[in-house]
């Protein structure tokens, strides 16, 4: 039988607001970056900005898990992400990783240069280039991944106005046994 994983999101101190991961607009269906932690925000009221100067400006940090909603027949392991490879000018998409121990308990989501999000998403731009998401299997039900952290980092070099239609995009895969 088929396990399924439901993507989650998780906001405030210590991670422990968990909300859906994804938004969606009616149409297209995304992950919202913004200049605010919170469940309720839409990402064209709280944008991140192009700096003016030799700054940057981040969004906070979107932490991420995939969560066992129905038990596979064995497992799932070998989960891994990557994305497409191309950023538009500017805007850098960074990723990394974390487990529940790694974390601790004083992880709240910040909007200044990510210590977890140390990659860059160009780093991995294909499956055989793909990052290890999460070590380990997931067996049961409310059984999680390890923790993607992304973060969007903007440069002065980005063009100025509405990037939103930039779509950056993200793929994951796991194995299921």
């Amino acid at each position: 039988m088929a396990g399924n994983l439901d993507l989650k999101r998780y906001l405030g101190p210590t991670l422990s607001n968990e909300q859906p991961a994804l938004y969606n607009d009616g149409g297209d269906t995304y992950v919202e970056f913004g200049t605010i932690d919170s469940a309720a925000f839409i990402s064209g009221n709280y944008p991140v900005g192009r700096p003016t100067d030799v700054d940057s400006a981040f969004s906070y940090e979107v932490w991420l898990r995939l969560v066992c909603t129905k038990a596979p027949d064995n497992k799932i392991d070998n989960i891994r992400f990557w994305g497409t490879g191309d950023n538009p000018a500017g805007i850098v998409m960074h990723v990394g990783t974390a487990t529940d121990s790694s974390t601790g308990s004083i992880i709240t989501p910040r909007m200044t240069v990510s210590s977890v999000a140390t990659f860059s998403v160009t780093d991995y731009s294909a499956v055989d280039d793909s990052m290890v998401w999460s070590e380990g299997s997931i067996t049961e039900i409310d059984s999680a991944s390890a923790f993607l952290c992304m973060q969007v980092h903007v440069t002065p070099d980005a063009a100025q106005g509405d990037e939103s239609g930039s779509d950056l995009i993200f793929h994951f895969s796991f194995d299921e046994a």
